[in-house]
């Protein structure tokens, strides 16, 4: 059998024992506790199994693949456009929300562009009132809120959360987790700039202390101006969405660490054999480390990773040199993150022991995560 992508056989986060690997059509190994979905509107239509679009008055949504988004525009009384996430969100649950939006070349800065929404169904325009009243996090133009587990509205200054502020920018980009803090699920948000810049990472807030859905009622995410009785004018390309679960080591305030399975390898190996692929540079030889285990023998001790990108390889990193691993029937390498907190783009995307073939055959060096 020829492997060409070894996955994870466990969820990240949880224990070693598991069994949630399986084989995809390519022959890979893929972890079935992962969901991701994404739309970058590059087709011809809205995909109706993952929006729903709704209107009133003059508001439009208006696919533009040319810049792979979304034109949602609304303005005046009774004018209101909303592009609709078919999923619903767990708040027991980890996972991610991006928002990108696009300043649109008319010129105009959007008002309305991020909201989290409890609702018994799918919500749909709507007056003031009612969006007043269900609406849990957004955030568009230069104010970013909650609703507090009381009612109250709870407003980001740049800082901190507090009853009253805004911030000195434009978002135009949110990033908006749900993530497992020691046991206490919680949520943050990273804002970005008309620049694409990150900007600020909010306070955690813990979703006990925040207005989520009572009985029958779940979170749906949706982008634009779904007010009918306001007049905001909201004329911006929402150029992105994505959601799903974690799909790497960055979702914890401690130190994460998973396993492989185990594979057999035919060759020797260094520990600067054993390279990895990283969302970004880390900012020490401690951030990324890895333990290898071999023939059951237990791990040895956990080896940094070099800061150094590997020449023409981009977001390769190698692990220090001086220890090596004899050609054995069962090895199996831990990966471990030790600041995953610290930015949500640090994350173990992949690795592979360069030049060793591994599970009995196929070519040498091929991705083992």
């Amino acid at each position: 059998m020829t492997v060409e992508n070894i996955g994870l056989t466990q969820p990240w986060n949880e224990g070693t024992e598991s069994a949630d690997a399986e084989i995809a059509e390519d022959g890979a190994f893929q972890n079935t506790d992962l969901r991701e979905e994404v739309d970058n509107f590059d087709g011809s239509v809205i995909d109706s199994a993952l929006w729903s679009e709704d209107t009133n008055g003059a508001g439009t949504v208006t696919l533009q693949p040319d810049v792979e988004g979304v034109l949602l525009t609304s303005g005046s009384i009774s004018a209101a456009a909303m592009l609709i996430s078919k999923a619903v969100f767990d708040f027991t649950a980890e996972w991610r929300i991006q928002n990108g939006v696009l300043p649109n070349p008319r010129g105009a800065t959007s008002v309305d562009s991020f909201y989290l929404f409890r609702s018994a169904t799918e919500p749909t325009v709507m007056n003031n009132a009612a969006l007043t009243a269900d609406r849990v996090i957004s955030a568009g133009g230069n104010t970013v809120t909650y609703k507090d587990n009381v009612g109250a509205f709870v407003f980001f200054n740049g800082s901190i959360w507090t009853s009253s502020g805004n911030i000195s920018y434009i978002v135009s980009r949110v990033v908006l987790r749900s993530f497992d803090d020691s046991g206490t699920m919680k949520w943050q948000l990273l804002l970005y700039d008309l620049d694409s810049v990150l900007q600020d990472t909010t306070p955690a807030v813990a979703w006990s202390a925040t207005r989520t859905p009572g009985g029958g009622e779940d979170l749906w995410f949706f982008s634009g101006s779904p007010r009918t009785d306001v007049d905001i004018k909201s004329n911006y390309i929402l150029n992105w969405q994505r959601w799903g679960e974690p799909d790497g080591l960055n979702y914890s305030t401690s130190a994460q660490t998973v396993e492989t399975d185990a594979y057999t390898t035919s060759e020797e190996f260094d520990s600067d054999d054993i390279t990895i692929q990283l969302g970004r540079t880390p900012a020490s030889a401690g951030e990324i480390q890895v333990a290898v285990n071999v023939d059951g023998g237990g791990f040895g001790s956990f080896i940094n990773v070099n800061v150094t990108p590997i020449a023409g390889e981009t977001g390769w990193f190698k692990f220090a040199a001086g220890t090596t691993f004899s050609p054995s029937t069962s090895v199996v390498l831990k990966p471990q993150i030790n600041s995953p907190d610290s930015d949500i783009q640090l994350r173990i995307l992949t690795m592979k022991i360069n030049g060793v073939t591994v599970a009995g055959g196929g070519i040498a060096g091929r991705q083992i995560i």
